[in-house]
């Protein structure tokens, strides 16, 4: 419940803070991120059996993402490619929420 009401939390900050500061010019995005390999992602996969670890994997369908595959989107959520950007949550999950 308190991840949930957490991850709630942060959406709709994103949402409010994108209408109060797009006069300023100032745009808010978030990233919403599946496993992705780190060292959190190994201390929580080294206490799971390999076959929970496989399946677990298994439920994202590009597997688990690395670190690049957010950092990418950072650096183009930074850049002016994205300069009519706002207000949006974007999933990185590697398909996890599509299963």
């Amino acid at each position: 419940a308190l991840y949930g009401s957490s991850r709630a939390t942060i959406e709709s900050l994103v949402k409010h803070s994108s209408s109060e500061l797009a006069n300023k010019k100032i745009r808010v995005n978030a990233i919403r991120a599946g496993a992705v390999k780190t060292e959190m992602h190994d201390r929580i996969t080294s206490k799971m059996k390999r076959e929970q670890v496989e399946i677990y994997e298994k439920s994202h369908l590009l597997g688990f993402g690395e670190v690049e595959d957010v950092s990418e989107m950072v650096i183009y959520l930074l850049s002016n490619k994205s300069k009519w950007f706002t207000g949006s949550i974007i999933t990185l999950d590697g398909g996890y929420l599509n299963c």
